[in-house]
């Protein structure tokens, strides 16, 4: 799931559809894929 922690409602959902299409690999631990829950700060230049 994503969700916006701090919000600039004009940039919110381009925040959001960005970060959608990156590509994630799982955490693994002892060969197992586990839960994992991190923050990413998505920072826009606008000119």
């Amino acid at each position: 799931d994503t969700m916006v922690l701090r919000s600039v409602p004009l940039l919110d959902q381009a925040a959001i559809d960005a970060v959608k299409q990156w590509g994630y690999e799982p955490m693994i631990v002892e060969g197992k894929a586990v839960p994992v829950v991190f923050t990413v700060t998505v920072r826009f230049q606008l000119k």
